[in-house]
């Protein structure tokens, strides 16, 4: 009798929520589809004591009914370890301005990253974190073919320290 009771008494609430309308995916985001899909690409490292190709397998899906991108890859050198991370991208409209939270197999905190999109390319800066600053790039070149660039800052320039050039696969 008293789970009837409290279910009656929550019925009013869920019919409330379920009423609610979806929340709007913002064309910031859609306008990013054309990253989603299954990736492959070889990593060309160029920051010291790394200079065998890296394999970067990647995934890109929509999460949370499209209001986000999940990036999932893996790094993986020849005869050594592998390295798995997961992004989610999404745009604030209130800064006006796409962030991302990166985790990964050898940080203790996420990454954060705030970026724009011109329409050619999309730029992501990170907040310092240990005193290093990094800047990814994703420039689509087609709808198969996705250059990908990570940058770290020294001082106060940006010094190129990996490009993938990403073929859709399949």
């Amino acid at each position: 009798m008293k789970r009837i009771l409290i279910l009656l008494a929550l019925l009013p609430l869920a019919s409330i929520a379920f009423s609610q309308p979806a929340a709007q995916i913002p064309n910031e985001i859609k306008a990013l589809d054309g990253l989603i899909g299954e990736w492959d690409g070889v990593m060309k490292a160029t920051f010291p004591g790394s200079t065998e190709p890296m394999n970067v397998p990647t995934h890109v899906s929509v999460k949370l009914f499209g209001a986000y991108q999940e990036t999932i890859y893996t790094m993986s050198m020849p005869g050594g370890p592998k390295f798995t991370g997961h992004m989610f991208l999404t745009y604030d409209a209130t800064a006006k301005s796409y962030r991302s939270w990166g985790f990964d197999d050898e940080a203790n905190e996420p990454r954060e990253e705030t970026g724009t999109w011109d329409g050619k390319k999309l730029v992501m800066t990170s907040k310092s974190q240990g005193g290093m600053v990094t800047r990814t790039t994703f420039e689509p070149k087609s709808k198969n073919e996705v250059a990908f660039t990570l940058e770290v800052k020294e001082d106060d320039k940006f010094t190129k320290i990996g490009e993938v050039v990403y073929k859709r696969r399949g």
